[in-house]
């Protein structure tokens, strides 16, 4: 399963209970690896008790992580316990590891929940307008959490962050922009002109001054519905990749935007000038991102050559 990702490795048995008996005083009855996942690799665990958690393992071959994805799940961690305090469904920390004393990989643990993602619920039309608007109810909530710093939680926690978006926007495209040049994804006339983007419209991004919590990753498969009841939403998972920024961040994955989606946030998004340049570089950032990943991490220059004309025609609008 998921062989082409240069990032995916299953455990033996062996290596499963070891990470059980180091936090757990109850021996696994049983695990399965769950489907999908070419960053982590998954596993559902029962115990003897008939207790089950998810278990997720960070991925091998760091060397080829972006900076920040070295510390993933703390950042995780750190998304949820921020999340819980204002009320918002997520997923129940158990243990999360990254010391690689037990097994040379990150990994953490957290209480199964009995669901389904969204992105595989039979839902009728209704459902899922319903579910979208919820789905923007919470991401107000979500970003109505303030930090002291603009920054990716996972470097937060560590203690870092930029007082300033600008500066913030900089390094972050300067690190993987890097990771572009180095690997031949694109030229370095290209890499020029995004770095630039921060600077040539700091009249824009300089006006933002709040750091607030934004997901970064909101797609229906990383929002868990009750099995029972398929407009409940018991949990929205995946926060790793959580920044401090401009609220607007968000919007820059629009994988989940819509009428509906606005209508749970409560307001609409400014179609003046400076905020449509500002959701264009956002644009382009994010798909910075998941070019490298696609061509570098999963292996997979067909998707990575579509997400590489996307920044392209969005550098020409800029």
């Amino acid at each position: 399963m998921n062989t082409n990702s240069n990032l995916y490795k299953e455990l033996n048995e062996n290596e499963l209970k070891n990470i059980i008996n180091h936090n757990f005083n109850i021996g696994l009855k049983s695990y399965n690896l769950l489907k999908g996942g070419l960053f982590n690799t998954t596993y559902l665990i029962t115990l003897e008790d008939n207790k089950k958690y998810v278990l997720r393992l960070g991925p091998i071959n760091r060397h080829l992580l972006m900076p920040f994805e070295q510390n993933l799940m703390n950042a995780e961690k750190y998304f949820y316990e921020l999340c819980k305090k204002e009320g918002i469904p997520v997923s129940n920390v158990i243990a999360c590891d990254t010391t690689k004393s037990v097994l040379d990989r990150d990994y953490m643990l957290v209480e199964y929940i009995e669901s389904i993602a969204m992105s595989e619920a039979s839902l009728t039309k209704e459902e899922k307008d319903f579910l979208y608007e919820k789905v923007g109810e919470y991401a107000y909530k979500i970003q109505n959490i303030k930090g002291e710093k603009f920054g990716r939680l996972a470097d937060i926690v560590k203690g870092e962050g930029f007082y300033s978006w600008v500066d913030y926007l900089k390094n972050d495209i300067e690190k993987i922009t890097d990771l572009h040049l180095k690997h031949n994804i694109l030229t370095l006339e290209q890499v020029d002109k995004i770095r630039n983007l921060p600077e040539k419209y700091s009249y824009i991004l300089d006006k933002i001054t709040t750091p607030r919590l934004t997901h970064c990753d909101l797609w229906e498969g990383n929002i868990l519905l009750n099995k029972n009841n398929l407009t409940e939403i018991v949990a929205i998972i995946d926060g790793d990749r959580a920044i401090f920024a401009d609220e607007e961040y968000e919007f820059g994955c629009p994988y989940m935007v819509n009428e509906h989606f606005i209508k749970g946030y409560g307001k609409d998004l400014s179609n003046n000038e400076n905020n449509i340049i500002k959701r264009k570089i956002y644009f382009v950032i994010y798909n910075l991102l998941d070019c490298y990943v696609w061509f570098v991490q999963y292996n997979n220059k067909q998707i990575g050559n579509e997400i590489k004309e996307k920044i392209l025609k969005f550098l020409e609008e800029l």
